[in-house]
């Protein structure tokens, strides 16, 4: 009998995992996030709490900016009822990113650095679509950005505006930079060409010893 309470525990303990860290807290089951998760920002404070139970948002932290947005065929910025965004942390989605994505042999080797853009689409079932890099001159990066970029999680959570939900687009910049190499600055304004919503940007460093290193 003993030996069955163990096992039977052992058995819950293997599909019921709490999970608590700076950036989010919840409960797996068999490999899938159930109940209540609640995710944060840098800064300690809850952006979203999600039920995976109910496929319900408990509470998304506020924005008022504007994200770019599709209404009917054409595409506005506009504030929302509610705003799209990954649905998890992005301590989480800036984490797969950078544990997967390297820098390019070919452009240590040529010495190329600079700032790549990646757009993509949150379409109305919260599914990322139509996704490319828009600004690669030297076209070293895409691939690499690409298929780091398709690892993340496909949930995301749809905007919604005047009761609808519509598609939405981001562009999310990368810095490409060999340490030691030739310094510099990252022109900011190639982003003002753009106007969908700009996420964070993310910093790919190279160094001479062949290694990659991400912040």
């Amino acid at each position: 009998m003993l030996l069955l309470l163990l096992l039977l525990n052992s058995e819950g303990i293997c599909q019921s995992k709490k999970v608590n860290t700076a950036y989010e807290s919840g409960r797996i089951k068999k490999g899938n996030k159930v109940g209540v998760w609640e995710y944060k920002g840098t800064e300690g404070d809850t952006e979203l709490k999600f039920d995976y139970d109910q496929g319900a948002i408990l509470y998304l932290k506020p924005d008022t900016t504007e994200y770019l947005i599709q209404v009917d065929s054409s595409w506005a910025s506009q504030k929302l009822t509610r705003h799209s965004r990954y649905l998890g942390s992005y301590a989480e989605f800036y984490q797969i990113i950078s544990a997967n994505i390297q820098y390019p042999d070919a452009a240590r080797r040529d010495g190329v650095q600079g700032t790549i853009l990646l757009e993509f689409e949150v379409n109305p079932q919260g599914k990322v679509s139509h996704y490319q890099v828009i600004f690669d001159q030297a076209h070293y990066f895409t691939d690499e950005i690409i298929e780091a970029f398709q690892l993340i999680p496909n949930l995301w959570i749809e905007a919604i505006y005047e009761g609808k939900a519509v598609p939405a687009k981001f562009i999310l910049p990368f810095h490409f930079r060999i340490s030691g190499g030739k310094a510099i600055e990252y022109n900011e304004a190639i982003l003002n060409h753009f106007e969908a919503k700009k996420l964070d940007a993310i910093v790919v460093t190279a160094v001479l010893a062949n290694r990659t290193f991400y912040k």
